[in-house]
């Protein structure tokens, strides 16, 4: 019988699904079933996927089964992930590296991208030793949250691994703080929060350093960044600070852990945001 999917097809390469680009209004993930897996298919793609036959009494499993329950189980981890909508199932080819003429900042936005694809390439063999993690720095408006965004959602691709997006200040500190209130209806579910966040498989903190540092806070994300360190979970972060920043945070214990979990790249590049604007403020 013809295995299915196919390993040479030269649309899906072995994977059975294919993405499309969201289109319309909803920015909806287009997976659709490759047609090396569909010109075998024989359930009619109904739910649970078997086939019957009268002649023996026998059940069956469709050929398409494990594709198409693949494809549901990456439809549900990119809903569960929280990743920015503008940046939400866009594959990594789409981060630009060619628009500004200046060589320098060319060749850092190149070096941010094949760092991205090194380790995505290497993600199934990522361990403590080899630094789990990345660590995305730059000035404002560099593109840290979409590069950040794209590896995540190569990750839940190519893996199907549940993954998170969180902004540490909206989702991490605000919604534990706000469990202190006894008129919230989270009060008394910090815990819960933050081992949802902790105990993610793959992390990605953005905006890393804008916290107020006030002691809770401090402590806090120590207990994160150690968390995260002492599971070996990988954790990919972005600040607009370099990681030395870090060195006197928590007496050194935060910085030290970043520099063991993290690589660091480095981007410099012209604001994302003005790049289309003629004449941009200064």
């Amino acid at each position: 019988m013809h295995r299915v999917p196919d390993i040479h097809c030269p649309y899906c390469h072995g994977k059975g699904y294919i993405l499309r680009p969201p289109s319309g209004k909803k920015n909806l993930l287009n997976l659709e079933i490759c047609q090396c897996v569909e010109k075998y298919c024989e359930c009619e793609k109904q739910y649970p996927y078997l086939i019957h036959e009268y002649k023996t009494g026998t059940t069956r499993v469709c050929v398409c089964k494990n594709t198409r329950e693949t494809v549901k189980k990456i439809q549900k981890t990119f809903q569960n992930s929280h990743i920015p909508g503008k940046y939400i199932y866009s594959r990594l080819d789409s981060f630009q590296t060619d628009f500004s003429d200046d060589p320098g900042i060319r060749t850092s936005l190149l070096a941010a991208y094949d760092m991205a694809i090194n380790y995505l390439e290497n993600y199934s063999q990522i361990s403590l030793e080899n630094r789990s993690g990345l660590y995305i720095y730059g000035p404002t408006g560099t593109g840290k949250t979409m590069l950040a965004s794209l590896i995540l959602n190569e990750i839940i691709y190519e893996y199907q691994i549940p993954s998170l997006y969180i902004n540490i200040t909206r989702d991490f500190f605000n919604p534990i703080r706000a469990t202190f209130n006894t008129e919230n209806a989270m009060y008394g579910k910090g815990e819960e929060i933050y081992n949802k966040i902790a105990q993610s498989d793959v992390l990605v903190i953005d905006d890393f350093g804008v916290q107020a540092d006030s002691e809770w806070e401090k402590r806090t994300l120590y207990d994160l960044i150690n968390s995260r360190y002492e599971s070996m979970k990988p954790t990919i972060i972005t600040s607009n600070e370099e990681p030395r920043k870090w060195k006197d945070l928590f007496n050194g214990r935060i910085f030290s852990r970043l520099e063991e979990m993290t690589n660091p790249i480095f981007i410099e590049s012209l604001d994302f945001r003005t790049r289309f604007n003629k004449h941009p403020v200064p």
